[in-house]
């Protein structure tokens, strides 16, 4: 079985990766090459240096005469890749939209070039709209509502590697590292720089784009340094779809610093249990929470925290369980 997907998200990408390849034994392919945007195939983002950024042949690339070979920085992977040309020539079986825009792009590629193949949609934002005279499967790994009764549909988790993310159950002293993307844009930033003076026996490390502590490169050190903290950080305005950040801390086992009201309706709510998993802004004062913080950040303290967040994990998901859900759903696909 040959599988076409579009690539915005390296994370969400790799989870299907480790759905249809590494699972099903199946392939996965992304557009590669120019010619996807200028035939009307690719419509993600109108910018053309973003445009090369998401399709350009690098140097690194190698041409299998099918497909392309393309090394993968931060999962250590290679992709399989498709220039629009090789698409045509290629029998291609399941094709997903994992963006708004793609969805009437790709329902169009499916009717004008391979009539046989079945379009997904993969939602992984509670803001996602899905067009239901077009799409017939969605797969959410978020919370969305009121899918038509006519739709094949599922709600999952991306799945991640469980031996790069897994606990170590070691106490770091006095550590408060943030994992998210522009902080210093977000809503809550004011937060950080306050907790951050009143807190001035904890080391805090702002990672990602923005971050003061710069860019981290590979999943692997993300696990690493997730690992190495006493409490991650998570502050997220609008919560997230599904949340990377927040599956990965929980699967290693650190607990969070959050607004467990950001969350509310989303994958991730059932994870949060103010003062067992996480410290939840919203349940007190500034003084309350600086307390809160100090006191579960004590070894004794903070070793049942993790306990209890890798717990929850483990009861929250099970991306064994979860196979079997969307083999059925594969098997099902309108």
């Amino acid at each position: 079985m040959n599988v076409l997907a579009d690539l915005h998200h390296g994370d969400l990408y790799h989870s299907l990766r480790m759905l249809f390849e590494k699972r099903l034994g199946w392939n996965l392919y992304r557009p590669i090459g120019i010619d996807w945007y200028t035939k009307g195939f690719w419509q993600y983002n109108n910018n053309l240096p973003t445009v090369k950024q998401y399709l350009d042949i690098r140097g690194e690339d190698k041409d299998q005469g099918d497909h392309f070979l393309c090394p993968e920085g931060p999962h250590g992977e290679v992709d399989k890749a498709l220039t629009f040309s090789q698409f045509l020539e290629k029998d291609i079986d399941i094709v997903i939209a994992s963006v708004r825009e793609h969805e009437d792009t790709y329902h169009r590629l499916i009717q004008e070039h391979k009539p046989k193949a079945k379009l997904i949609r993969q939602c992984g934002n509670i803001h996602d709209v899905v067009d239901p005279q077009i799409i017939k499967n969605i797969m959410a790994s978020c919370c969305l509502s009121n899918i038509p009764p006519n739709v094949n549909a599922i709600s999952y988790h991306q799945e991640f590697d469980l031996k790069v993310f897994k606990p170590s159950f070691e106490t770091p002293d006095n550590k408060i590292k943030n994992f998210m993307n522009c902080v210093p844009d977000s809503r809550d930033f004011y937060l950080w720089p306050r907790y951050k003076a009143e807190l001035e026996n904890f080391d805090f490390k702002m990672f990602g784009i923005l971050g003061d502590d710069g860019i981290i490169g590979n999943v692997q050190e993300i696990a690493d340094k997730m690992r190495d903290s006493t409490f991650i950080w998570h502050v997220k305005f609008g919560g997230d779809g599904f949340g990377h950040v927040i599956h990965n801390a929980f699967a290693v086992g650190t607990p969070i610093i959050t607004r467990a009201s950001y969350y509310k309706n989303c994958l991730a709510e059932p994870l949060l249990v103010d003062g067992e998993t996480c410290i939840d802004l919203d349940k007190g004062s500034f003084e309350e929470n600086i307390s809160k913080i100090k006191a579960l950040a004590c070894p004794v303290n903070n070793a049942m925290m993790r306990k209890n967040t890798y717990n929850k994990f483990k009861q929250c998901v099970d991306f064994d369980k979860e196979f079997k859900i969307i083999t059925k759903f594969l098997e099902n696909l309108k």
